[in-house]
């Protein structure tokens, strides 16, 4: 039977034979009866005490857990079981269940977005139907940005060769210079960004950066990485920053989290080669 309450476990139980009183275990009939197991869970006044399903959702809570860029309700995080989100009464707000949704990969703690397209520099296209496109920059763009404070965007309406300068990124009192992985003429720039530019960090897919209309949309796409080519491309790339690491700077790289406490702490010079390695056409 499939069990309903997002907080239910089922264990292996052991115990010995010689002992002269055995614990009974419930028999399937009695199943049915269960609150864990229909849905009469939301009455279990434990779950009522850790979930507190009455109350209003927009005004919910979330934390970061250790850099990772999933995030939970407060608490929550610790018996999360995304096999359960469609019976989990913090799923329509939960961001873990919505990358589950976007066909979501995680590559060494890097997360990666299968349907969209690449460019080598660590920016993402996607293509819309009425043929614009949305650009943004990946999560390994982001971890090794590290905290975005600002952005300076292009104008609306004006056109950008690729190669050209495009963005310009602050990170307190670092700053990257991105150019444009393809030539566009500017739609939108996205306004919530320039007004908090952390929310890159929270979600670099979610959080797309300009609306852009391809000069040449097949000639652009076909500069691109998609599929598996990309993701081959994704892992090269991090084989090569933990090289780099390792070798220019002595720290070692287990995976994305621990990029984002090393970038805390290595110099400017340091930051900026890396940056331009893996950042800059």
């Amino acid at each position: 039977m499939k069990m309903k309450c997002p907080f239910l476990e089922e264990v292996l139980v052991r115990y010995c034979k010689a002992y002269p009183t055995k614990k009974g275990i419930p028999s399937s009939s009695s199943d049915k009866f269960s609150l864990c197991l229909n849905e009469g869970y939301t009455k279990c006044p434990e779950y009522q005490r850790l979930a507190k399903p009455g109350k209003e959702k927009s005004k919910m809570k979330t934390q970061k857990v250790r850099g990772d860029p999933k995030f939970f309700p407060p608490n929550y995080w610790r018996i999360c079981q995304p096999a359960l989100c469609p019976a989990c009464v913090y799923e329509p707000i939960c961001v873990a269940a919505s990358l589950t949704e976007r066909k979501v990969s995680y590559i060494e703690g890097f997360m990666w977005l299968e349907d969209l397209y690449y460019h080598d520099k660590h920016m993402w296209v996607k293509v819309r139907k009425d043929g614009t496109a949305r650009l943004g920059m990946d999560d390994f763009a982001q971890k090794l940005l590290g905290e975005v404070t600002s952005i300076d965007s292009p104008e609306q309406g004006i056109a950008i060769r690729e190669g050209e300068y495009l963005l310009g990124i602050k990170c307190g009192e670092r700053e990257a210079r991105l150019r444009s992985p393809i030539s566009s003429k500017i739609k939108r720039v996205n306004e919530k960004l320039i007004e908090k530019a952390s929310l890159l960090n929270e979600d670099p897919y979610r959080q797309w950066i300009l609306r852009i209309e391809p000069l040449n949309l097949q000639d652009s796409l076909d500069g691109l990485l998609f599929g598996d080519e990309a993701k081959a491309w994704l892992e090269r790339d991090i084989d090569r920053l933990r090289y780099k690491i390792d070798s220019d700077i002595g720290v070692t790289v287990a995976d994305g989290g621990a990029l984002i406490q090393i970038v805390e702490k290595i110099d400017e010079k340091e930051w900026g080669n890396l940056i331009k390695d893996f950042l800059f056409v």
